[in-house]
């Protein structure tokens, strides 16, 4: 009787625990979504107590960018913005444009934590000799003849060769060789579950990747030693090729600061800039491709807009530059197919 009476007041013990726990969780909830009422801010009724307002975003049930667009159609048409939150985190959803255009230009500064550190010099990341180089990487996506394409595929492998011959300072082939080590690489990194756990941290649990660093994002590993190599190689040669890997090496070689040294992986990190925009270039690119061959007509009108700017000036930056009917056809395909859906601000200071 005195085991079974120790047992009963063990049961009660622990059910007591579970209870008080499960109640300081709901009302830490409670309290944590009450963010924006409290500030006499607009916030919607229907709050999951764990997921926030973004419950169908966060579990991948609908496109992040549709799930914000049925959040903005919810909400009452009178307001200028609304509260609503990701988990736990407070965040406005902007309706007003006169708001969004003072958040996004006049008051910019204040809204903005990303900075910027560059040289005067003109074109400083050597862009323009993109146009430049020897053996540019098109010459395998110019294939000639009438075939079934798989556009994304071949959009994946054409940004990945640039990024190797412009940023990594390589010359790769992703459509001769595409079960090579580099190929591979990008390949399994823009596709598969690692790739949705990264876009899920990055979005709505960005204090993890402060906590545990970038590495829970991206194994970098690989694509450092290539760089490093390529630097290295270069340096010895005493070769250049007047493009974004000669600027590296030029910062590398200048007056460093003591605060912060451009050296080791400072250096490669440089190279964020190409990595961060090709999958919205290779989706923009897929998707105009797609509308082209759907619409012959303004598809012989950019390929004669194409051939009239290079036979102008060339396989140079100003062909590029002069092919407005081109651009105006990545611009109707952004227009209909966004691969940003949508823009978010933090402050830098109250």
């Amino acid at each position: 009787m005195a085991e079974q009476e120790v047992y009963l007041r063990f049961s009660n013990y622990i059910e007591i625990i579970i209870l008080a726990t499960l109640l300081l969780g709901y009302f830490y909830c409670r309290y944590k979504l009450s963010y924006w009422k409290k500030r006499g801010v607009s916030q919607f009724r229907k709050t999951n107590l764990i997921f926030g307002d973004y419950k169908n975003g966060i579990l991948f049930r609908t496109a992040p960018g549709y799930h914000l667009a049925e959040l903005y159609y919810e909400a009452p048409e009178n307001v200028p913005y609304i509260g609503f939150y990701i988990f736990h985190k407070p965040r406005l959803l902007l309706k007003d444009p006169k708001i969004i255009k003072q958040i996004l230009f006049r008051d910019s500064e204040n809204f903005n934590d990303r900075y910027y550190a560059g040289s005067p010099q003109k074109d400083s990341f050597g862009m323009k000799n993109l146009f430049g180089l020897k053996n540019p990487v098109n010459e395998a996506a110019n294939d000639r003849g009438v075939k079934i394409i798989d556009a994304q595929d071949l959009n994946y492998k054409y940004g990945a060769d640039l990024i190797g011959n412009i940023a990594l300072g390589v010359k790769t082939d992703s459509f001769k060789y595409p079960n090579s080590d580099y190929t591979k690489f990008f390949m399994s990194f823009f596709r598969g579950f690692r790739r949705m756990i990264a876009l899920v941290t990055v979005f709505f649990i960005p204090k993890l990747v402060e906590i545990f660093s970038t590495r829970i994002l991206f194994d970098s590993t690989y694509l450092q030693k290539v760089f490093q190599d390529s630097i290295k190689s270069r340096e010895e040669s005493r070769s250049k090729r007047g493009d974004y890997v000669d600027s590296i090496i030029e910062l590398e070689n200048d007056k460093q600061s003591p605060l912060w040294k451009f050296e080791g992986e400072n250096l490669f990190f440089q190279s964020g800039l190409f990595f961060s925009g090709l999958e919205s270039s290779t989706t923009t690119a897929t998707v105009v491709l797609m509308e082209l061959a759907q619409n012959k007509e303004y598809q012989d009108r950019a390929r004669e807009d194409v051939k009239k700017a290079d036979a102008e000036y060339g396989w140079i930056f100003e062909a590029f530059d002069n092919m407005k009917y081109l651009d105006l056809c990545i611009a109707e395909g952004v227009r209909l197919y966004p691969p940003v859906v949508h823009l978010d601000r933090y402050t830098c200071q109250d």
